[in-house]
């Protein structure tokens, strides 16, 4: 069952969540990291910090993203547990001060006795955009300060494995590819067996995880509004690899960046010496609040479903092909934060006048909500897309569902 998109639909969850109100702080189950559909939904247990701890899918099985940090060349922890095999920081695992939540960003601060680090994970969500909600990518962006008036060097470590793409890590073989481009670099993975519109362990079988980064050289001195504002470009000081988790990390952590060179084509199953996509990003000497590291993360892919005899495909397949998606995405950086600054501060006026509660309640469930959808249309005979007549498709990501769901994509 399938019905034409109302733009009203995005907002049905919005106006319910200010119905509601309560007495206590909101403490959540799960932190939303990117969350943007139901292939590319990543929580951190609400009890944790973002270090040492993992990530996790939607359905609760670990999904692994590392993070680390060179603060004036000593190695410290940001992000994820990684196992005793990769070689131990030389310094201490930074400590999380923070964190904060809007419609669409969790903020984490990081900290150590001479630096700052946030780490902003942002899932745009657009609703007068159908193109741009339909794109199943999310950012991540790392900035640095110093706390103690001192400049400091900066670097910026993150990597993510063949468990975002994988719901059999042990049996299923991935491969990989890498492509520098002028601005950017992207990542590549899928499974050397794709299977079009079929799930294993609720994760599509046909779908392409690209990871992108972009390098910024930080400045002495930069206003907050600055920080955002300057246009990331890419530097030197970038540098990638995939390789085995533990070679790969124990490199960073040793020297502080990665070899580009280094091409590990060993294709392999996801969990067989754990293959990750890496970048390191040199931040510069930093000051006051840096220009930000930039990384995207998405899962795409072309087939969503058949309509009787019409081929139904994502909404931005009108647009792009998911190979041209990582450029659009790093390209838009820029739109996409003073969009979701938009978004977030209507959305913080309007559910704050029910209440500070109220606010906590539409900062985490808006995400969630529209995580679960799908923006698709129709392939016509022809090839071209009938973008008239959009439709949104709910993915049943409950446990416990005593009735059917009749908006499903995959049932």
């Amino acid at each position: 069952m399938h019905f034409a998109l109302d733009r009203r639909i995005p907002w049905f969850c919005f106006g319910l969540v200010l119905l509601l109100d309560c007495s206590l702080a909101l403490t959540p189950a799960a932190i939303p990291i990117v969350v943007k559909s139901p292939y590319l939904s990543t929580w951190l247990p609400g009890f944790n910090t973002l270090n040492p701890s993992w990530c996790a899918y939607w359905q609760a099985s670990n999904i692994g993203w590392a993070g680390y940090a060179v603060v004036d060349n000593a190695t410290h922890l940001t992000m994820g547990s990684p196992g005793p095999s990769t070689k131990a920081p030389d310094g201490m695992p930074m400590t999380q001060v923070d964190e904060f939540r809007t419609a669409t960003s969790t903020v984490f601060v990081m900290q150590i006795p001479s630096v700052n680090l946030t780490y902003t994970f942002l899932s745009p969500i657009t609703p007068n955009d159908f193109l741009c909600q339909s794109i199943p990518f999310a950012y991540l962006y790392v900035t640095a300060e110093s706390r103690d008036g001192r400049p400091h060097t900066v670097s910026i470590y993150s990597d993510v494995p063949g468990e975002w793409l994988s719901g059999d890590p042990d049996h299923q073989t991935m491969n990989w590819t890498t492509t520098p481009g002028q601005n950017f670099v992207t990542h590549k993975m899928q499974l050397q067996q794709t299977k079009p519109m079929t799930e294993q362990g609720e994760y599509i079988q046909d779908g392409a995880v690209y990871f992108s980064a972009m390098g910024v050289s930080g400045v002495l001195c930069a206003s907050s509004a600055h920080a955002l504002i300057a246009k990331p470009r890419a530097q030197p000081g970038l540098t990638y690899r995939i390789g085995e988790d533990t070679v790969v990390r124990s490199e960073f952590v040793d020297t502080g960046t990665l070899t580009s060179t280094i091409i590990d084509n060993d294709f392999r199953a996801v969990s067989m010496r754990w293959p990750v996509l890496a970048f390191s990003v040199n931040l510069g000497t930093v000051m006051c609040p840096s220009q930000p590291a930039v990384f995207s993360i998405g899962n795409a892919r072309m087939a969503m479903a058949k309509l009787r005899d019409t081929q139904l495909v994502p909404y931005y397949a009108s647009r792009f092909t998911p190979d041209q998606l990582p450029a659009f995405v790093m390209g838009d950086f820029q739109t996409a934060l003073k969009t979701a600054a938009d978004f977030d501060a209507q959305v913080e006026v309007a559910s704050r006048t029910i209440s500070d509660n109220t606010f906590d309640i539409v900062a985490l469930s808006i995400r969630q909500s529209l995580g679960a959808t799908e923006l698709v249309v129709r392939q016509n005979a022809d090839g071209s897309y009938d973008t008239s007549t959009p439709m949104l498709f709910v993915k049943d990501m409950s446990r416990t569902s005593v009735r059917p769901v009749l908006l499903v994509l995959w049932v």
